[in-house]
């Protein structure tokens, strides 16, 4: 009896029918998809088959005292399968002998219209993995409905970055932004939570989406293979920073999207749907969260577009991943670990309780949530090297709290333009200047706050508080008795 596993969290959390998206960077996958499961492989067909034009698929599949006719056709009209059958309704594999199936748990859902099973051996062929075990898949309806108007003010944090830390890098939003902007069309979480990969209803899926249920399987089918082979996910617990997070997800989500795309174009006759560059569209600082996930999302796809042109090279950069954003978003030249120290000094009063490294991509992410242009964005961001966000509380008010925020540029140059256009971006709040600290004026969607930012040769260090004091008080204990003037000793 095979058991059932699934992996943990991937949501897609894109709106259908995105249009014009402002990209970082452009292009087109270059890898083209393997050939489709033909009559002789023995996971696509226990018995006799053929594969005919557009996708359609008909395999004979041997049970214990006969055979059952499976046809599986793609619906141009629907973009989801149609599927007959003589006897077994359900998979054509109906033994606990055979490969990895998947086991459709439909409840009060419409069944499925094509089979999931073959979905699997499809996506098995277009990753280069095989299923080791069963997978649970459940049909639901959306949790909200599809045109629902309700909105949310999303939690201002992500990984590492706490609510303060959010502050910091002027993404703190009290703005709400609309549900369905980051609701998911499916997931598949952790064994230890759940078994069962959740799915939308295809009618739901083609609304919200424009797009076949069929691809969003492929993409929550890609993640199971990932799982059950051991690549990838062991290796997140040992990624401790919001950084290192977020360009191993990107590569586990980059890699889904690559065969989620082949599988569309190979299996999927129709158009439509989001496109990886919908990803890269919009970001603002209300939806912050979710936008800094999403360009994650796609630059992991335009990593293993630029770098790979196989599902084995794929998994060779997953089993052994680079270690920064900056490597994702430059892979010809940014190296793979941080460059140079970027550790700030302690301050006498104040307790360090989070550091964390917050990376190139989430620089970016702060300068387009600021209205900064794409362009000037990806130039003010592109010479990272390393940094340090460092959390201070104050030992006798813990309500008290500071972060100091070192950074490390390639060179003199690209830190002055990062500090330029940092204190660019703050202009655009209506920043002022006085007696060498910035004061981020309060509005009703956003906390005000006091920054002071200073550069010297490489290295930028941003200090901010939500009171002028408080901001002052360390200061001082770096021996900056006049902002104005001084540099961290």
């Amino acid at each position: 009896m095979h058991r059932s596993l699934v992996i943990a969290v991937a949501v897609l959390t894109l709106l259908a029918g995105c249009s014009g998206p402002v990209s970082d960077s452009a292009g087109t996958p270059t890898a083209s998809p393997p050939a489709d499961p033909t009559a002789t492989d023995a996971r696509a067909t226990t018995g006799g088959g053929t594969t005919a034009a557009g996708g359609a698929t008909t395999a004979a599949a041997t049970t214990d005292g006969g055979t059952d006719t499976t046809t599986t056709t793609d619906d141009a009209t629907t973009g989801e399968g149609t599927r007959t059958t003589t006897s077994d309704d359900r998979e054509p594999w109906p033994d606990d002998d055979g490969p990895p199936r998947v086991e459709t748990l439909s409840g009060d859902r419409p069944d499925l219209n094509y089979s999931a099973t073959l979905v699997l051996r499809r996506v098995e062929r277009l990753r280069g993995l095989d299923a080791t075990d069963d997978v649970r898949l459940a049909v639901e309806k959306p949790p909200w409905g599809i045109t629902s108007n309700r909105t949310r003010d999303y939690p201002d944090e992500r990984y590492g970055i706490a609510p303060i830390g959010a502050v910091a890098l002027q993404l703190e939003s009290d703005a709400e932004t609309p549900i369905l902007r980051s609701s998911g069309v499916a997931k598949s979480v952790n064994p230890r939570v759940t078994e069962t990969v959740n799915v939308w209803e295809a009618d739901a899926v083609r609304e919200y989406r424009n797009d076949s249920q069929q691809v969003v399987l492929a993409h929550e089918f890609t993640h199971v293979l990932q799982y059950q082979n051991d690549v990838a996910w062991e290796a997140l617990s040992d990624f401790p920073t919001t950084d290192e997070v977020l360009a191993l997800k990107a590569l586990i989500e980059g890699d889904a999207i690559v065969v989620h795309e082949q599988y569309r174009e190979r299996y999927v006759d129709r158009e439509g749907g989001v496109t990886p560059e919908s990803y890269n569209d919009t970001v603002t600082r209300a939806s912050w969260p979710i936008d800094l996930v999403n360009l994650a999302y796609y630059h992991g796809y335009r990593f293993f577009d630029r770098t790979t042109d196989s599902p084995e090279a794929r998994t060779e950069v997953l089993e052994d991943p680079p270690r920064t954003t900056a490597a994702l978003l430059h892979p010809e030249s940014a190296p793979e670990r941080p460059a140079g120290s970027a550790t700030p000094p302690g301050a006498n009063g104040w307790t360090q309780y989070r550091i964390d490294r917050v990376g190139e991509l989430t620089v970016r992410t702060a300068f387009r949530a600021n209205g900064i242009p794409v362009e000037r964005s990806r130039a003010a961001a592109g010479g990272w090297r390393n940094d340090r966000m460092v959390y201070l509380r104050n030992q006798s008010d813990e309500d008290r709290q500071v972060v100091h925020w070192r950074t490390r540029w390639a060179d003199e140059a690209e830190a002055r333009e990062f500090a330029r256009t940092w204190r660019a971006m703050l202009n655009r709040s209506n920043a002022t200047t006085e007696d060498g600290l910035i004061r981020v004026p309060r509005t009703p969607d956003r906390p005000g706050n006091w920054v002071w930012i200073d550069r010297v040769d490489d290295r930028v260090d941003v200090v901010t508080a939500t009171s002028r004091e408080d901001l002052l008080a360390v200061l001082a204990e770096y021996g900056v008795e006049d902002p104005a003037e001084d540099s961290v000793r």
